[in-house]
């Protein structure tokens, strides 16, 4: 690492603002601890990169930035309320990113990549044959049911137009498995019913995050920060050497797995995935 990014990475654990530099690159956090372990991956992939909190300070550096790493909902409001005309924004561990320029920004999905959850599903319930999906809002659903198809596995989406209830009552009774692909797929609280209307019928959900598993959810694939980080720290590096960037898959995320579901289902995972799976009861 750098001597910049050392004494950028020591401000930050100290809570104190690295000083503000005209041009170059910046990486901006809240201190929550899964922000701030991404942006430390991310200055060390980023040699020369600036570390600074996501608070008024910020602002004033990243006006004449190249490029800017924001990490989480508060970085990205604040950088895209100041960023240059010019510079590039790479996005982390924010669900949207609409504050920054659709035209000179790249921002990492936070959901997990589909290849990643289908193939996991594969070798945790082998059996399964059909897949109802949630998809998340704005999802390409013609995308991710050709994703679903080629894992080897019958697809079932909600109809457009159709109340959520229905759905969920619809979906759960057609599949084996029913994935929630996202927060956004589902209204507040649908979490909690399709995970209640899928263990009346002994079926598993894959959740999108923690809480869903906590709900009874058997798993799901979380956003691991470091990945993440050293995500944006290449994009971040490719960019500033001129390359275009359209579009990027989510880096490989963290197994979260409900360990009491599991027994209680007669589910047995691998041990290469046990490995680096965090079990919950």
């Amino acid at each position: 690492m750098s001597g910049l990014a050392r004494g950028a990475l020591l401000a930050l654990l100290l809570g104190v603002a690295a000083p503000a530099q005209a041009g170059g690159t910046y990486v901006v956090t809240s201190d929550q601890p899964a922000f701030a372990q991404a942006a430390r991956a991310a200055v060390e992939a980023l040699p020369g990169a600036t570390l600074l909190r996501a608070d008024d300070s910020a602002k004033v550096a990243v006006a004449g930035a190249d490029l800017v790493v924001v990490v989480g909902p508060l970085a990205e409001r604040l950088v895209g309320s100041s960023l240059s005309p010019t510079a590039w924004a790479v996005a982390i561990l924010t669900p949207r990113a609409s504050s920054l320029p659709a035209a000179r920004s790249v921002s990492v999905p936070v959901a997990a990549n589909p290849t990643e959850v289908l193939g996991l599903l594969r070798l945790v319930v082998p059996g399964a044959r059909r897949l109802a999906v949630f998809p998340a809002n704005g999802s390409d659903t013609a995308a991710l049911a050709d994703a679903v198809r080629t894992a080897g596995l019958e697809p079932f989406l909600p109809k457009p137009g159709e109340p959520f209830p229905a759905a969920v009552d619809r979906l759960v009774r057609a599949a084996d498995v029913v994935w929630i692909e996202e927060t956004s797929s589902v209204p507040a609280g649908g979490g909690a019913l399709v995970v209640k209307s899928a263990a009346d019928l002994g079926k598993h959900v894959i959740g999108p995050n923690r809480a869903t598993v906590l709900q009874g959810a058997l798993y799901a694939v979380v956003p691991d920060p470091a990945a993440h980080g050293r995500a944006a720290g290449d994009i971040a590096a490719r960019l500033l050497g001129g390359e275009k960037i359209a579009g990027v898959s989510a880096p490989e995320g963290r197994i979260v797995l409900n360990a009491a579901r599991a027994r209680a289902l007669g589910v047995k995972l691998p041990q290469a995935i046990a490995a680096r799976a965090e079990a919950i009861e």
